[in-house]
């Protein structure tokens, strides 16, 4: 709800709001230096584009 209220208070169009977000202590790196975009989908439980469900998922 504040983050929605924060985003409307700038501007933002609701329709471009996050579906949800994901607070991490830090973000996975490969060893070139780059965000490993596979961990990072690991971590935030994210399956070909859409939240997997919290248990089950393989």
């Amino acid at each position: 709800p504040e983050l929605t209220a924060f985003l409307g208070e700038q501007g933002l169009e609701p329709r471009k709001f996050p579906e949800f977000m994901l607070v991490l202590d830090s973000f996975p790196f490969t060893p070139a230096g780059k965000v490993d975009k596979r961990a990072l989908a690991g971590q935030a439980g994210i399956a070909t584009g859409r939240l997997a469900e919290a248990q089950g998922a393989a």
